[in-house]
């Protein structure tokens, strides 16, 4: 399966994302899971930094991540890894684009100003 893309993220956001399991589980359900997040500039494990662990909610298929900060213009490969009541291990990722997108100038019609 490919990674998917999640929409981008600007570094002061934080929302849930979900990985689904279900084509994988079959009659299996998840009975536990781990969230990781890896900077795909730098290579470092930033997982205490974009993740919220605490808010993380495992249900029998689905996996709800809570995302949060992240540096512009990085993007982060994030791997959800599941261990079925099966014993069975699978694992989905996604790439987490960040991002900052200014705020416009009130007034302006977002093109460039230019004071002479």
């Amino acid at each position: 399966m490919a990674t998917q893309e999640f929409t981008t993220k600007q570094p002061a956001e934080a929302y849930a994302i979900s990985f689904t399991f279900a084509a994988k589980l079959g009659a299996a359900t998840i009975a536990s899971a781990t969230i990781t997040a890896i900077d795909t500039t730098t290579l470092v494990d930033e997982s205490l930094v974009v993740l919220d662990s605490v808010k993380q909610i495992n249900a029998a298929q689905v996996v709800y991540g809570w995302v949060r900060a992240g540096t512009s213009g990085h993007d982060y490969l994030i791997t959800c890894k599941v261990v079925a009541t099966d014993t069975s291990i699978y694992e989905l990722e996604g790439i987490l684009p960040v991002l900052e997108i200014p705020t416009p100038i009130a007034g302006s019609s977002g093109g460039t100003r230019c004071v002479v």
